[in-house]
């Protein structure tokens, strides 16, 4: 008791009520890895920001602030600084009572898989710079609910067999982007246009095609002869997507083009692998320009990996990024999402999470041309 006393008074060190300071839920995760099998309690938590209209507002008079959240972890009796410098701002976020964004982090290691997080202790500020130490604008504590992860669906290496569980071990969500000016790549709709899809186990490549697709055509006057979750069914088949291989980088380009072939849709598809400046450029110009792009993450073990349509990109010359996000976190709930999420991005194109990003599937309206690879 003693310790928690002194954990919470090191929380206690706050300005109340500031200016543009969103409600925050916090979740505990399970994860479902590439054969299905699921980790209950895992270490692993995600927050999502609620903005009021006064919030957006206010954030966009004073060009964005850095969010800082700190937990009091039961198990260790420490508090940890989870949630460090994640840069928020009207440009990069332009629809932020839409948008929700959410950060996913874990805790030390010494919390084990499988113990469920009861009463929360968590602080969280607003700041104009980033943070060398975290301060607090305001304690609460919550049970948290508890969502499900499953970010599977990209077969990165033939669909090996997986024979045991792992589940992915992170720690901090670490913003990048302190010492670098950055710039910015949106979608020029908010996250409401998008149309939600309830993604099936392994099936996150044509889901995340299908809303973009619908996402372009919608946008242009056009309308598909079927729903977007019709669509990402349809192109299921189209990309040979199954529950246990989920699907192959060069069938999510061939299923995508021939369908797009067979329906006449003025859609040009390239594959970019890599990540660099000229990529990063590349990428915001057309995501600007009402392009769609889907993210292509490989996981951290190697093996599986997760394709999820870019919202924004916020980057600067040395390579460092912070993605955003949109996907059904729960693949086959029966419930049809479009959940935020947010990651930092090294100059390697290593993420904060764990996974790397190897490329990207970039599709524009009212062009034509031969579907393409590029950037072995």
């Amino acid at each position: 008791m003693i310790r928690t006393s002194l954990a919470l008074i090191s929380l206690v060190s706050c300005a109340w009520a500031q200016q543009g300071l969103p409600d925050v839920s916090i979740f505990q995760l399970h994860e479902i890895n590439a054969i299905g099998q699921t980790a209950e309690y895992t270490r692993m938590g995600r927050v999502e920001l609620s903005f009021t209209e006064d919030d957006e507002a206010f954030l966009r008079s004073q060009g964005g602030r850095f969010f800082n959240l700190s937990i009091y972890n039961n198990a260790t009796q420490n508090v940890e600084w989870v949630v460090r410098n994640a840069l928020i701002s009207a440009p990069n976020m332009p629809w932020l009572t839409a948008h929700q964004p959410g950060y996913e982090f874990g805790l030390s290691n010494e919390l084990a898989n499988g113990l469920p997080w009861t009463l929360t202790i968590y602080g969280y500020s607003l700041s104009t710079t980033p943070l060398a130490t975290p301060t607090y604008d305001h304690i609460g504590w919550m049970t948290p609910q508890t969502e499900t992860c499953a970010r599977t669906g990209r077969n990165t290496d033939d669909c090996a067999d997986a024979t045991a569980f792992e589940y992915e071990s992170i720690g901090p969500w670490i913003g990048t982007l302190a010492s670098d000016p950055p710039k910015f790549g949106n979608l020029p709709v908010p996250i409401s246009f998008l149309t939600p899809i309830d993604e099936g186990f392994d099936e996150c490549a044509p889901a995340a095609v299908a809303r973009s697709i619908d996402y372009m055509a919608r946008r242009n006057g056009v309308a598909l002869p079927l729903s977007a979750q019709s669509l990402s069914h349809l192109l299921a088949g189209y990309m040979f997507t199954t529950p246990d291989c989920g699907t192959s980088d060069d069938k999510l380009l061939s299923g995508k083009c021939n369908y797009v072939e067979f329906e006449g849709l003025p859609i040009c598809t390239q594959m970019v692998y890599g990540w660099n400046p000229g990529t990063l450029a590349m990428v915001a110009q057309k995501l600007d320009a009402g392009c769609d792009i889907e993210v292509m993450f490989r996981g951290a073990r190697g093996r599986e990996g997760h394709v999820a349509m870019l919202t924004s990109i916020t980057y600067t010359a040395s390579g460092n990024a912070l993605v955003g996000t949109v996907d059904d976190f729960e693949q086959g709930d029966g419930v049809a999402s479009n959940d935020q999420h947010v990651v930092a991005v090294d100059p390697s194109g290593k993420c904060n999470n764990g996974s790397q990003i190897d490329g990207f599937l970039i599709e524009c309206w009212g062009q034509t041309c031969d579907c393409s690879v590029s950037g072995f």
